[in-house]
């Protein structure tokens, strides 16, 4: 069995609060973020624009876009599914319907990629430059806790926190 490939790309530019998502990605790579999941390759990247997103993803099990979240406080992560984002593009993105498109670009193209997860980093009122290093902490805190049970999914063998301790209870672990 292969080792599943989950990415986790930062869409943005190197200007404003638009290189948010760019600062995450170069942080998690000097803490050495990926090296905390050995049962997957977890590959860090960046990407200028979503229409670059389709072409880097033949053999990944899993993405995680990260981009910059207009109307939520400067710093705030928060998860919108792949395929809700059609129904709230205008809160997710500031590519707007760019990133939406090449979302369900990624689900058509790669039916292989089992999962797609957005996940806006907020930009408060848009003036901030950059996050300092507590904010980056604490986003790198956030991104662990949300991305903890779709990595362990993407195993074969492996369940969820959720599904371990059901399975101790003697429940049906089948969850929906």
């Amino acid at each position: 069995m292969s080792i599943p490939v989950v990415q986790i790309v930062g869409i943005g530019s190197p200007f404003g609060a638009d290189a948010f998502a760019w600062q995450l990605i170069a942080h998690l790579q000097e803490t050495g973020f990926a090296q905390r999941y050995p049962s997957v390759r977890l590959r860090l990247a960046c990407c200028a624009s979503p229409a670059q997103l389709p072409g880097r993803l033949a053999d990944t099990a899993s993405l995680v876009v990260l981009d910059a979240l207009h109307g939520a406080g400067l710093g705030e992560l928060r998860r919108v599914h792949g395929r809700q984002m059609a129904q709230t593009a205008s809160a997710t993105s500031s590519h707007g319907l760019d990133l939406v498109a090449a979302v369900e670009l990624v689900e058509q193209l790669y039916p292989s990629v089992r999962d797609v997860m957005v996940l806006g980093i907020g930009i408060g009122d848009g003036a901030a430059q950059c996050l300092d290093a507590d904010a980056l902490s604490a986003l790198e805190t956030g991104l662990e806790d949300l991305l903890a049970d779709t990595i362990l999914l993407n195993r074969q063998d492996a369940k969820t926190p959720r599904q371990m301790l059901l399975s101790h209870c003697g429940c049906p672990t089948k969850i929906d």
